[in-house]
């Protein structure tokens, strides 16, 4: 049985705290008046001759909507509701979901008296009705199961609408029905919304509206200011399931949220302290993928991390970083773990998305690369389930690990990891070499992968050195390829990642343009040869150029011109993750192989020589 309950929720719950919330949450509304709900228009026969129950429940939708306001109830229909209420031809499901209002099935109890008591409570607290159910097979007139609508309890008299063709229209006495009331057995009502037929002292229908933001811009949402109202709770759905997953209670007329990309719905309902509620409208928005570029970027390894701010959610931070030639980061060690927190440090006090999951088994957690998932650093009592929907890997800035739910209000951005690479073609031009990758990864992870093996995204000083990478890229599988040309100050004003003052540029007409204010990066386009701006996240469609000065001596790492164990020292530092290689060229010069990466092969190889040499 309903009881109508004052809520005052401050702060943000999770989608299945929010569901909770809309099964207790009393809507009063001047929206339907008792007549308006009896008029002969909203009561329906049933279809077929066995569909009472699903004529019935019709009926009781239909005065649910209108009672919330819904211009549009008169639509609903046996048909409709049909699809979603499992009918079997004998009577409803137990529990059914239509147009957001919930109706689920209870008992009655046996003993006539206690039944009678329940049925004057239930209209008491209903005043949309309830569907009552004679299961009695061979009552006067009919030889099967019935089911009605109770409509109210008026002046010692229960009333009803009958679904049966054979009755009466309309509101009628339950006497004059089908069932009867001692044979009833059990019913079905609606706990979401409640609504009550109250006039007094109701907020005043809030207007919505809503600015649409992004990933990492917030999207606002903001309402005139309404009569008899103390406060106002804001909630958000998600459009494809019509999921809750943001529920706020605010004092002032606008609220800022930050929500993945998608689709949404939104409402706000005015309350006050009497338990008086009026809701908007729904307004439905989107947002869209913005910005995304790095907050901060580390390398260890041979491999790249990426710390990104934008709010997505765990399947769209996978699937970008997998558009984007990596993955949501593994770890496998505390050296790992300790290097990743590093770049927590200037983040936000939230969470972020590893790679890992246990979606196939819970407790039985997979990286996303197959890797065996020894390491581990679960923060106390984690992972717990919670809810049983926690499914998905984070970790806070302290570098201890959660599980979390797909969209969880706290996590706040990923960790892409890029791992070593090899490019798909080498050319040596003017004493450098310049190393094609057909790999999408973003700007800002191309410039650091360059650096990390000893170079630079490329620096193009002349017409004959474009001419040059035109022909490189000429056979790539990309159409366009970054270059090291950027606007670090997001000011107009371009450098090369290099350093070099080199004023060459070879614009695409009408570029640079900056569109949408996002293109502060430049790649080369492969047919042209031509530059033009664009955002650093293309959906990996642009590959990229390193260039490396390769007129050292091959294996002096430390530049100070001979083979000595000074240069194994300061290798092997580089593989264990010390940024001590990143003066441009001299990390490469320890690529013994030549395979384009430095790993222990390069650093056995050198000491080989070092040996060779003694």
């Amino acid at each position: 049985m309903k009881k109508i309950i004052s809520l005052i929720v401050a702060g943000i719950v999770s989608a299945s705290s929010c569901m909770t919330l809309l099964l207790n949450v009393p809507i009063h509304t001047d929206a339907a008046t008792r007549d308006d709900l009896n008029q002969n228009g909203v009561f329906l026969k049933q279809q077929e001759s066995d569909s009472c129950t699903l004529c019935a429940a019709a009926m009781l939708v239909r005065r649910v909507a209108m009672m919330r306001g819904d211009s549009d109830w008169n639509t609903i229909s046996e048909a409709g509701l049909k699809t979603v209420m499992n009918w079997d031809e004998i009577g409803l499901s137990w529990d059914f979901t239509y147009r957001d209002i919930r109706i689920i099935r209870k008992a009655l109890p046996s003993d006539y008296d206690s039944k009678v008591a329940a049925l004057i409570d239930l209209m008491a607290a209903d005043p949309e009705g309830i569907i009552v159910y004679d299961s009695a097979p061979f009552s006067p007139g009919r030889n099967a199961p019935h089911a009605v609508l109770l409509t109210d309890y008026t002046d010692g008299i229960f009333y009803c609408a009958e679904p049966a063709n054979s009755m009466p229209a309309g509101r009628i006495p339950l006497t004059s029905s089908l069932v009867s009331l001692d044979s009833l057995d059990s019913f079905w009502y609606c706990t979401s919304p409640l609504v009550s037929l109250d006039p007094d002292n109701i907020p005043s229908k809030p207007s919505l509206q809503v600015q649409a933001g992004s990933t990492i811009k917030e999207t606002v949402l903001s309402w005139d200011a309404c009569s008899n109202t103390e406060w106002y709770d804001v909630r958000i759905y998600r459009k494809s399931d019509n999921e809750c997953i943001y529920f706020n209670t605010v004092r002032d007329t606008s609220l800022r949220v930050q929500l993945p990309q998608g689709e949404w719905l939104a409402d706000v309902a005015a309350v006050n302290s009497a338990e008086k509620w009026t809701f908007s409208e729904k307004a439905a928005f989107d947002t869209y993928l913005s910005i995304c570029e790095p907050a901060a970027i580390t390398t260890y390894n041979g491999h790249v991390y990426s710390l990104y701010e934008n709010k997505l959610y765990y399947e769209q931070a996978k699937t970008l970083c997998e558009q984007s030639g990596g993955h949501l980061a593994v770890i496998s060690s505390e050296e790992e773990n300790s290097i990743i927190t590093s770049m927590l440090q200037s983040a936000s006090d939230n969470e972020y998305w590893l790679g890992a999951s246990d979606t196939k088994k819970e407790g039985t957690w997979e990286w996303v690369t197959g890797e065996k998932f020894k390491y581990q650093n679960w923060r106390n009592d984690e992972p717990n389930n919670a809810d049983e929907v926690e499914h998905y890997l984070t970790i806070y800035p302290e570098g201890e690990w959660n599980d979390a739910r797909s969209m969880t209000t706290y996590c706040h951005g990923f960790i892409m990891e890029i791992e070593a690479l090899k490019p798909t073609a080498v050319e040596q031009f003017n004493g450098h070499s310049y190393q094609r990758y057909d790999i999408g990864i973003n700007w800002a992870e191309a410039n650091a992968y360059c650096k990390m093996i000893g170079g630079d995204l490329t620096t193009i000083s002349s017409n004959l050195e474009n001419a040059f990478v035109k022909d490189l890229v000429a056979s790539g599988e990309k159409t366009g390829y970054w270059i090291g040309l950027y606007d670090a100050k997001k000011d107009g004003n371009y450098q090369w990642a290099s350093g070099e003052k080199s004023d060459y540029r070879n614009w695409e007409e009408s570029q640079p343009d900056c569109a949408r204010g996002e293109e502060y990066y430049i790649e080369i386009y492969k047919d042209s040869g031509l530059f033009n701006d664009v955002p650093n996240y293309l959906d990996g469609r642009d590959g990229f150029i390193c260039e490396l000065n390769v007129s050292l001596l091959k294996g002096d790492v430390n530049n100070d011109g001979v083979l000595d164990v000074a240069d194994t020292l300061m290798l092997q530092q580089f593989l264990l993750g010390n940024p001590i290689l990143t003066g441009g060229e001299r990390a490469l010069i320890g690529d013994m192989n030549d395979d384009g990466k430095i790993n222990a092969v390069d650093l056995s190889l050198l000491k080989a020589v070092i040996i060779a040499k003694q």
